[in-house]
């Protein structure tokens, strides 16, 4: 799978983000002022979504999953306006101030919290 870089940019500037480039292999969001969401194709068969400088990262659509086996599959496509309409959102995981992570969850999906470890913090910025 590769992602359609010039229709998401496109997408992406229709829904009300400001700061979109385009760049050859890869489109940036800027979603808040310090968070650039990227969409990056490597070749024939591989892609990736994350936020820069943070090491989350999914390839292809986007699996969210709750506890008892519940999980939705969204069309990487559908996230800018999932994320703009405040049902996907953003979460940071900060440890004594400092940004470890940042990942996209689902509002009605979010089973993050088991992961924490002494210390940590979430979060979580809706862009609506």
């Amino acid at each position: 799978m590769t992602y359609d870089l010039e229709l998401l940019a496109e997408l992406s500037k229709e829904v009300g983000f400001k700061q979109v480039e385009l760049l050859g292999d890869s489109v940036e969001i800027e979603i808040t002022t310090d968070a650039k969401l990227v969409f990056q194709n490597f070749d024939s068969d591989d892609c990736l979504i994350g936020f820069k400088g943070t090491p989350w990262h999914i390839h292809d659509d986007i699996t969210f999953e709750m506890s008892q086996g519940r999980f939705i599959i969204m069309p990487y496509i559908d996230l800018i306006t999932e994320i703009k309409r405040g049902v996907v959102l953003i979460c940071e995981l900060r440890n004594k101030g400092d940004l470890k992570d940042r990942y996209l969850v689902h509002k009605d999906y979010v089973d993050e919290f088991k992961y924490m470890e002494p210390g940590d913090e979430l979060r979580i910025i809706q862009c609506s």
